[in-house]
């Protein structure tokens, strides 16, 4: 059976955000979900290094589904743990 990520009632998309913004408009969004909820997240190039910053500082706490992977947008669906 397969699983998949909750759906969200979050939604972030930074692709209009002045650089430098971002990374704090999606940690503070992802910060105040629920466990067990999740984020849609869109933006313009791929989030990789920031789900490597997850990983460091928040370990277990998120599951990354990259439900669009570019080359013009990226849409992440990004899942808080319990």
């Amino acid at each position: 059976m397969i699983e998949f990520p909750p759906s969200p009632r979050t939604v972030v998309d930074v692709r209009t955000l002045p650089p430098g913004t971002c990374r704090e408009r999606i940690e503070a969004a992802f910060d105040a979900l629920p466990d067990g909820e999740a984020l849609d997240l869109f933006v313009p190039h791929d989030p990789s290094p920031l789900q490597a910053r997850f990983a460091g500082l928040r370990p277990g706490r998120s599951t990354w589904t990259y439900l669009v992977a570019g080359p013009e947008v990226w849409h992440v669906r990004v899942a808080k743990s319990a």
